[in-house]
């Protein structure tokens, strides 16, 4: 996540924060909570 992400997470502070890149098709999971920023694992689905 950017700085502005982590200086405006505000009500979802300690939530999972998904960002997703456009150019490159990645999703990214994080928590980011007191200024602390935590990558979360993804898990692809079968079904």
């Amino acid at each position: 996540p950017s700085r502005t992400d982590v200086e405006n997470i505000g009500l979802w502070a300690g939530r999972p924060y998904l960002i997703y890149t456009l150019r490159t098709g990645e999703l990214a999971a994080w928590r980011i909570e007191d200024e602390t920023i935590e990558a979360l694992p993804l898990a692809a689905r079968e079904g």
